[in-house]
């Protein structure tokens, strides 16, 4: 049996947790944060005032937004906020969405489709978890599409043949102004090493550099790892956030968009750390 920590390390995980996270318990007290009238009016810098449009590219801060009325306000730049299904269809109208990787992004797969109420396409021998999945509208005619990364995989039970990476399948989309491709990959690597994770990010960085040289106006999307609840061994924060710097590292200066979950799951706090929150 292979042994995951060195002599004396066990202490460290010991209580009957397993390696899960606990919280650390400190003051009670709150911070209460108040408008200051010390400043001068004209001296004072709202940072949602001098926001740029949201466009492939642009960097993103260490922190990157916070949230005020449980609502994410972005410091990158100027997000929208849409309150009612019609104004989502009429956003994403004409389009097609390719989501791709682990479960953190099929959970964008299931809200969608909910949220626009789409009808669900069976495809033959395909697995909820793992895909693939169809869904089209055809008021509007919005398609969203998800489809798993390839090996590794920690799942019960797939369909092997279904299991494409993800390269390969961006190599065989046309792409254009109506397509949108969206990509996380993360949790199925962290029990990995780096260099694994490191060779997989660059092969995706290289066919989405193919893909912008046919098609540059396709729009695409690197979703972020998320802080999540599990054995701290095998699947903790500290190697997901060591993957998500890889991640960065490797996407840093393309013309792609970046949803930093990271820090959005990170300030909340209205609910428990999740895997998928």
């Amino acid at each position: 049996k292979m042994k995951l920590l060195r002599s004396g390390e066990g202490k460290l995980f010991s209580g009957g947790r397993g390696g899960v996270k606990a919280s650390i318990s400190g003051s009670q007290s709150k911070i209460k944060v108040i408008k200051s009238n010390f400043l001068d009016q004209s001296s004072r810098t709202d940072p949602l005032t001098n926001r740029t449009r949201c466009l492939p590219g642009i960097p993103t801060p260490p922190i990157s937004g916070f949230y005020q009325g449980g609502v994410w306000n972005s410091l990158v730049c100027q997000t929208r906020h849409f309150s009612s299904q019609s104004e989502w269809r009429n956003c994403l109208k004409g389009k097609t969405l390719h989501f791709m990787g682990d479960s953190t992004i099929r959970q964008w797969y299931e809200y969608f489709v909910k949220l626009l109420n789409l009808t669900d396409t069976p495809l033959p021998y395909a697995i909820p978890k793992t895909g693939p999945l169809l869904a089209h509208a055809t008021r509007n005619n919005i398609t969203i599409i998800y489809r798993s990364h390839g090996p590794p995989r920690r799942c019960p039970m797939t369909h092997t043949f279904h299991l494409q990476y993800i390269a390969n399948v961006i190599d065989e989309i046309q792409g254009g102004p109506d397509d949108v491709i969206a990509i996380t990959i993360w949790a199925h690597f962290v029990s990995f090493t780096v260099d694994i994770y490191r060779e997989r990010m660059e092969a995706i960085r290289a066919v989405i550099q193919r893909l912008h040289q046919r098609s540059p106006e396709t729009l695409v999307v690197i979703k972020s790892a998320n802080t999540g609840m599990g054995n701290e061994l095998v699947a903790g924060d500290w190697l997901a956030h060591r993957l998500d710097l890889v991640m960065r590292e490797i996407f840093s200066g393309m013309k792609v968009v970046f949803v930093d979950a990271w820090e959005m799951t990170t300030a909340q706090q209205w609910h428990p750390d999740a895997l998928h929150p």
